[in-house]
């Protein structure tokens, strides 16, 4: 239906998510619409229950790998085991980010990553008040970006961005300029003023372990001395 309305003549692009809640879903999205880029950001446990075990929930997310058409580029988290060996699994062209090896938790793929087509590394990652100041290297040249993001760990999910926006043409040096000038207000970790002079911090209705962790220590941070979770849990992770 979304293909249906929204891509036209004139469509130079169509971004997709391509979820899943059973094996054989994605399979069936990308014969509909055979992507020149896909990206894969994690291997989580999040929607386990559905799946049954984390094998079937990687071979469900692979789909969006082997659905590739035949020059597709695959844009892989280089910090992700799943996704690692989803790069070591195809044949297809791979663009890896992922954390500077010293920095990484993953030291174990740090070989694999260096042997990959192409590859964007972070360098550091510094809070400057509610912005992330990142630096990254891309064939071999540094590049500094300051972005909106409340939690570290999001430089991954950007670095990933600016992955596939290489993939489809963009130079680097525009992509950057863009991301400096852009005022990012994201759909997490938003602050609502409460009654008594209470803070509201909404950070939506889906989390998975990393997401959960990264919203508990944005909370750790906050000055308030008492201080309260609310949360239906982490739904569909199995017993």
């Amino acid at each position: 239906k979304s293909i249906i309305a929204n891509v036209k003549e004139d469509t130079e692009l169509f971004i997709a998510e391509m979820g899943a809640y059973k094996k054989g879903e994605i399979s069936n999205a990308v014969k509909i619409a055979p992507p020149d880029v896909s990206l894969v950001t994690a291997l989580s446990q999040q929607h386990l229950s559905l799946f049954g075990s984390l094998d079937n929930l990687f071979s469900a997310k692979y789909e969006i790998i082997e659905g590739l058409k035949d020059n597709g580029v695959a844009v892989l988290n280089g910090d992700d085991d799943g996704c690692m060996r989803m790069a070591d699994m195809t044949n297809k062209s791979k663009f890896i980010f992922h954390y500077d090896p010293e920095h990484s938790h993953n030291n174990d793929t740090n070989d694999l990553k260096d042997s990959r087509n192409d590859t964007l590394s972070v360098s550091t990652v510094s809070e400057n008040g509610e912005k992330l100041d990142i630096v990254f290297q891309y064939k071999q040249k540094s590049y500094s970006i300051s972005v909106g993001f409340k939690d570290k760990r999001m430089a991954l999910n950007l670095m990933a961005s600016v992955g596939v926006c290489l993939q489809v043409g963009m130079e680097i040096d525009e992509v950057v300029e863009i991301i400096n000038s852009f005022n990012y207000s994201g759909n997490y970790l938003k602050e609502y003023k409460g009654l008594n002079g209470s803070t509201v911090i909404d950070d939506g209705k889906s989390a998975n372990y990393a997401g959960f962790e990264m919203a508990l220590n944005y909370l750790s941070k906050k000055a308030q001395k008492k201080k309260w979770v609310m949360t239906q849990g982490i739904i569909e992770l199995g017993s």
